[in-house]
């Protein structure tokens, strides 16, 4: 009897199978084990796709910017992150009035188009870093169209649930000498992070092998050869301008400051300009800068 039993289980069991599989969709076989997941993006680590964790921020800030819902934007940001803006506009996002990416601007003129035209975007799991040029159609005061450019570059991490930490905003443009400088916003100190800085022909040592580095201009951006890019454009002598803000996380860490710099030919003038620098820690503790930026104040 115990023999009948087992063998009229089995049975059964097998029919249900039999009748799941023909009733599961397109004919295939139902299961309860879960497909593979689909391989992360060459270079991305598993689990991260970098570019397009990037992108899809970025097009949702270019989206809000351009329907005007200015606290919907500010909202992407970390409350305590600060953001290198246009028009010597350094603060927390929420004090940001133009990103430079939609909407109007203080010279009276309104982005009305804005798009992505480049992203260059590296990752782990644990932040995601990218430089990316965003072209915009505006409409001045007067009616007439203008086409610009702007570069955004943004740190994002895994612990503010995808938040941006640290990010600029600006137009490509030489640098130039300007009235009193000012310490960057939310200044920490002078960690020695930060004062790497103030040497960008030297860094090659401490840069990631895919390190992007940005320069002032629109013809200095590099995605490889970091330092050899580095040394060529001949940013110093550089000094940073009193203390400036690093701020380090699991897997992450940042610095930003302000600096000066002799113009070149005209020595008694003095130019200003704002860097940052996003870092990685390597095995043995010390930090690897996977993006530096110098820019324009």
């Amino acid at each position: 009897m115990k023999l009948v039993t087992f063998t009229l289980l089995v049975g059964v069991a097998a029919c249900a199978r039999a009748r799941d599989n023909n009733n599961a969709p397109n004919g295939s076989a139902a299961s309860t084990v879960p497909a593979a997941p689909t391989p992360a993006p060459a270079g991305a680590p598993a689990g991260v796709d970098a570019d397009t964790r990037a992108r899809t921020l970025l097009q949702q800030q270019i989206n809000l910017a351009l329907a005007g819902k200015h606290d919907d934007l500010v909202a992407t940001f970390s409350k305590d992150a600060i953001v290198l803006a246009g028009d010597d506009n350094v603060s927390t996002a929420d004090q940001v009035n133009n990103f430079a990416i939609g909407g109007g601007g203080a010279d009276g003129a309104s982005i009305d188009k804005a798009s992505i035209a480049k992203l260059v975007a590296r990752g782990t799991k644990d932040a995601v870093w990218f430089y990316a040029e965003v072209s915009t159609h505006s409409t001045g005061p007067g009616g007439g169209p203008g086409i610009g450019s702007t570069r955004v570059v943004e740190l994002l991490t895994a612990a503010s649930s995808w938040h941006v930490a640290a990010a600029s905003f600006d137009s490509p443009d030489e640098l130039t000498p300007a009235g009193m400088n000012t310490e960057i916003a939310g200044a920490t100190g002078a960690p020695a992070l930060a004062q790497t800085l103030a040497t960008p022909s030297k860094l090659g040592a401490q840069l990631a092998s895919d390190a992007v580095a940005i320069g002032p201009t629109s013809d200095q951006v590099a995605t490889s050869d970091a330092a050899k890019a580095l040394a060529s454009w001949k940013l110093e002598p550089i000094t940073l301008f009193k203390n400036a803000r690093e701020v380090k996380g699991s897997g992450w860490a940042f610095a930003q400051a302000s600096f000066d710099r002799p113009h070149p030919g005209r020595p008694t003038l003095t130019d200003r300009g704002l860097v940052q620098l996003f870092a990685v820690p390597k095995p043995d503790g010390s930090w690897s800068i996977v993006l530096v930026q110098y820019r324009r104040q």
